[in-house]
């Protein structure tokens, strides 16, 4: 894929990235879309070929063990990820974009622990949700 091609999509939308076979990341995915969110927001599976060219774009060279968030060109990853996303979804949830202004090494390590044993709290999935029409324009994949 062309660069002129990922450059036109880290600026026209917010990229979550998040790891395709981990049940957690795909219940997290499943929580964003049923939160009706922002339109701008689109998900890509670091499996993928796009994934694989975003992460190599930002200096990735393993899958990473962290959701990302690609808002305007700026990386972010761990909690500070969490935080951008929840600006796109819609509800109460939405607030949690406000818990940035805590110690990011509080935030992170909350994060990591989720992180650490997600295997073990959701497994690996084996099979997709079937998306609907209008969630199936979220994805770049």
């Amino acid at each position: 894929m062309e660069t002129n091609y990922m450059d036109e999509l880290i600026v026209q939308y917010t990229i979550v990235m998040y790891d395709g076979i981990c049940g957690f990341c795909d219940a997290s995915v499943q929580f964003i879309l049923d939160k009706k969110p922002l339109s701008t927001l689109r998900f890509v599976s670091f499996q993928s070929e796009i994934g694989k060219q975003l992460l190599q774009k930002y200096n990735y060279t393993s899958t990473p063990e962290t959701i990302i968030c690609i808002e305007n060109g700026v990386f972010f990853k761990k909690s500070a990820a969490i935080f951008a996303i929840a600006k796109y979804i819609q509800g109460p949830y939405r607030y949690a974009q406000y818990l940035r202004w805590l110690p990011k090494f509080i935030t992170d390590t909350g994060y990591k622990v989720i992180a650490k044993y997600r295997y073990q709290l959701m497994g690996k999935k084996q099979h997709c949700r079937l998306l609907t029409s209008n969630e199936q324009h979220y994805f770049l994949e």
